[in-house]
């Protein structure tokens, strides 16, 4: 089974010689953090609007920028390498940052603005840190559902709603839906559920410096959850 790369690889990529595939890892890469990098920016400036220009004008100086080669495993999280980036970016806004009509030539980042709504009371830290656990899951189902393509579409697409279920309930009604036994309902939601458990903590282990440890960072992960 052929793997995704990692987050690191797809950054040391990004910061290579301009090309077609350091283009792709970038546009990747800014995809994947573009929801928490809006949220933290929501959260300091008064407008929407305002928040996707600079979002946009974030990725376009880290695309046309030095900063990625800066980042190492050897350096800590890079989740706390880019919160660093952005905030740098925020306090000398007002040296490089002006109203620009979305385009240019820039890469330009889609932002899904809708799904999850700010919480109040939160620092723009948190919210950060929350987008960034929700879109990591999102990924790693978008992953487990890729994995359960063609004929086994259908068990995902029935066993998916049972992921974050703490117990195997209503199992009996599946398995007569599916045309499978009880008993192999709950093996196959077993193992799927240990499957997006390692997707997961590779998605985890990816951001993380060498010896950092991944059951402290997931545990991190399910109190930012838990309070969102």
């Amino acid at each position: 089974m052929a793997f995704p790369e990692t987050r690191w690889s797809i950054v040391r990529r990004a910061a290579g010689k301009p090309s077609v595939e350091t283009q792709a890892a970038l546009e990747e890469l800014c995809g994947a953090w573009s929801e928490p990098v809006f949220a933290f920016v929501r959260r300091r400036v008064s407008s929407r609007e305002q928040a996707e220009d600079i979002t946009q004008d974030f990725f376009a100086h880290i695309i046309s920028g030095q900063l990625l080669s800066r980042a190492s495993e050897e350096t800590g999280r890079f989740r706390s390498f880019l919160l660093h980036a952005l905030r740098c970016f925020l306090a000398d806004q007002h040296d490089f940052y002006q109203a620009k009509k979305r385009g240019g030539g820039r890469i330009i980042i889609p932002i899904d603005t809708a799904e999850l709504q700010p919480m109040q009371g939160v620092t723009p830290e948190t919210e950060f840190d929350r987008r960034w656990v929700r879109s990591l899951l999102r990924r790693c189902l978008d992953q487990l559902a890729g994995e359960y393509a063609g004929s086994r579409r259908k068990l995902f697409e029935v066993l998916s709603d049972q992921l974050d279920a703490p117990e195997q309930r209503g199992t009996k009604q599946i398995a007569h839906e599916l045309g499978m036994t009880d008993g192999a309902v709950r093996v196959a939601l077993h193992r799927m559920k240990m499957r997006l458990g390692e997707l997961i903590r590779r998605e985890i282990a990816d951001t993380l410096p060498p010896g950092a440890s991944i059951d402290d960072e997931l545990g991190q992960l399910k109190r930012i959850l838990e309070n969102s």
